[in-house]
């Protein structure tokens, strides 16, 4: 039953994932991400008529934590990178155009 409630939205979720992401690469890790936290959690939802707003809202918070877990591994990567101050100011404008809020 659950996996034909998900594979419903599995298209839309990797669109989203697209929309959130830099590559296409990313967004199928982010989208392996949401659905895998949604199986998990999916014992936890009470009514299956809240079951897309408790995807949304499980989408935006792996989402929110995958771009924070990209921004510190870049940090990490920064730190041996001698072009520093231009990577970071090129990697500000880029998060603050994409992170949501």
């Amino acid at each position: 039953m659950k996996n034909d409630i998900i594979s419903q939205y599995v298209e839309r979720v990797f669109a989203f994932s697209l929309n959130h992401t830099f590559s296409y690469e990313e967004a199928e890790e982010l989208s392996q991400e949401i659905l895998t936290t949604v199986l998990k959690e999916l014992p936890k939802l009470r009514k299956e008529e809240s079951f897309e707003f408790f995807l949304w809202a499980v989408a935006k918070n792996v989402t929110r934590t995958f771009k924070r877990n990209m921004v510190n591994s870049a940090r990490c990567l920064l730190t041996i990178c001698p072009r520093k101050p231009f990577i970071m100011r090129m990697m500000t404008l880029c998060l603050k155009n994409s992170i949501p809020n």
